[in-house]
């Protein structure tokens, strides 16, 4: 049931859905969640066009200042969002 659910919900997605997400400088906290999802659900698209899940430094202030998480949405931008038609 949810399945079909989400799948109505996808096609309803229109391009221009898809590229005003992509303009998002700073997306809202679901976007990020939804396309992380996405991304890691595509990993293997990524790789196949030479990619890689984009790194970045940690945006806490309490991090090392060495390390590194996963920017997914920078990733779908590069990846998944590049022409979404």
């Amino acid at each position: 049931m949810i399945l079909e659910e989400t799948i109505k919900d996808v096609a309803k997605l229109k391009n221009e859905h898809l590229v005003e997400i992509k303009a998002f400088i700073n997306p809202p906290e679901p976007a990020k969640v939804i396309l992380g999802g996405v991304v890691i659900l595509c990993l293997d698209m990524i790789k196949a066009k030479g990619g890689n899940i984009i790194m970045m430094k940690d945006p806490d202030p309490k991090a090392f200042a060495e390390k590194k998480v996963e920017d997914y949405f920078s990733t779908a931008k590069l990846y998944l969002l590049e022409s979404p038609k």
